[in-house]
C-alpha cells in the first residue's frame, strides 16, 4: 500500500498508472541491419584507441584538447559549452597578449 501524501493527495487503493515496456525479443525481432562494411584496420591501434577512450569516461585521464588551429571543431562538441580546456587555452591568450576573450 502506498501512503496518501505520497500520490499528492489520491486515495490510497487507486491503482498508479506505469508505462509498459516492450519485451526485449520484441525489440530484437524488429532490428534490421542496415549494412555492413569491411575495412582494414590494425588490431594494435584499436585497442590502444579503445583503452584510451575507456581510461577517459572511467576517470582514470584527463580530456585533452583539440590542437589550437583545429578549435573550429569545437563547435560539434556537445561539450563546448564550459569547455575546460578551451578556457584553460584563453587564459594562456589573456596572459600572453593581454587581450581578453569572450565566450
Amino acid at each position: 500500500m502506498v501512503k496518501q501524501e505520497s500520490l499528492g493527495g489520491q486515495a490510497p487503493d487507486t491503482p498508479i498508472a506505469r508505462p509498459v515496456a516492450l519485451p526485449l525479443q520484441s525489440k530484437l525481432d524488429e532490428a534490421v541491419i542496415l549494412g555492413c562494411h569491411r575495412f582494414s584496420y590494425s588490431e594494435t591501434q584499436v585497442d590502444a584507441h579503445i583503452d584510451k577512450m575507456l581510461a577517459l569516461w572511467t576517470g582514470d585521464r584527463e580530456p585533452i584538447g583539440v590542437d589550437v588551429e583545429d578549435v573550429n571543431r569545437c563547435w560539434r562538441c556537445p561539450y563546448e559549452e564550459g569547455c575546460e580546456w578551451r578556457e584553460m587555452k584563453a587564459k594562456e591568450f589573456t596572459s600572453k597578449t593581454g587581450v581578453h576573450i569572450s565566450g
